[in-house]
């Protein structure tokens, strides 16, 4: 096949991240969480790049860029997230430390590893698995420690915010760790002879990249965040979020029926009508479903309130 749907979604995800991340930057300089913000979303671009190199041509080494990189995004949300929301009464300084201590130790070790004893053999990768497990261990530390902040704010503006940062923090890390947990699993011992499709589809481990779309509705949502004073805001903001996240996993899903349906017997002309093809559905029903969307989470915040 020419491309691959798994593959063009860390592509494009690498390239969204990359893109609010320097929009943010540029807005203010001088302002510590827009670069705090900066980092994080430079190591996504960088990660899902990497990642995306792995799936399809298959470039030497980039699975390891990509497992170097990924280790450093729960330390780069959690240095965002005390910046971003100081606390006098709870401090997270120490715990950043210590992980800005441990996460280069844990992933050059892990990476070394890998190299060393694992790169060129059929045997599982452990090395990069306990990595990987060390990582969503220090995710769960984040959500934790975002929770307690909440806890402790007694401000309703910034409640409100920790509360949907929660949610899309953990809509995030969830997707993304069932997908390494399948691909752990469902590790290909040998990909040599197989086409971009079935390659890309064995070592993405047969659940597609929610994670990475998840990811990306989150760094759209902390590039609004950062500069709203009005708690309409973020509903307002709530209500796109919604509508980009329900368009995009609906295209994906068509997406996902058409390489399905076409298999192998798609052609260049095929698969390049297919993106013109979802192109032009998104268009067609991000409207529709931002109408839909947006009454139902006003209803839903006037029963809350």
């Amino acid at each position: 096949m020419l491309f691959d749907v798994s593959a063009l979604i860390y592509l494009l995800s690498a390239g969204a991240a990359g893109y609010l991340g320097t929009r943010a930057y540029r807005e203010d300089p001088t302002d510590q969480v827009r670069k705090d913000f900066l980092f994080l979303a430079t190591l996504c671009a960088i990660a899902y790049l990497a990642f995306s190199l792995h799936l399809v041509p298959g470039i030497p080494y980039m699975s390891l860029v990509y497992a170097l990189v990924a280790s450093f995004l729960p330390v780069a949300t959690l240095q965002f997230l005390d910046h971003f929301f100081p606390s006098e009464s709870l401090s997270t300084r120490n715990l950043i430390r210590q992980m800005w201590v441990l996460t280069p130790l844990v992933a050059i070790t892990a990476v070394t590893l890998e190299l060393l004893f694992y790169r060129n053999t059929l045997a599982p990768q452990w090395p990069l698995q306990a990595l990987g497990a060390v990582v969503f261990i220090f995710f769960f530390l984040v959500l934790s420690r975002l929770w307690q902040m909440h806890q402790h704010s007694t401000a309703p503006l910034q409640r409100s915010r920790i509360r949907y940062l929660l949610f899309l923090l953990g809509a995030a890390i969830l997707p993304s760790l069932l997908e390494g947990v399948v691909r752990a699993i469902n590790e290909p011992i040998l990909v040599t002879g197989l086409d971009f499709n079935a390659r890309s589809w064995a070592l993405q481990g047969g659940l597609p990249p929610v994670g990475a779309l998840c990811a990306i509705l989150l760094l759209y949502s902390l590039r609004q965040v950062i500069t709203l004073d009005r708690l309409l805001d973020l509903h307002e903001i709530l209500a796109r979020v919604a509508t980009v996240a329900i368009s995009g996993f609906l295209l994906v899903g068509i997406q996902a029926i058409l390489v399905f349906w076409l298999g192998r017997t798609s052609t260049a002309l095929h698969q390049g009508y297919q993106l013109f093809m979802v192109g032009v559905l998104f268009i067609l029903i991000y409207e529709p479903v931002r109408e839909r969307a947006q009454p139902a989470l006003t209803r839903a915040r006037k029963r809350a309130g």
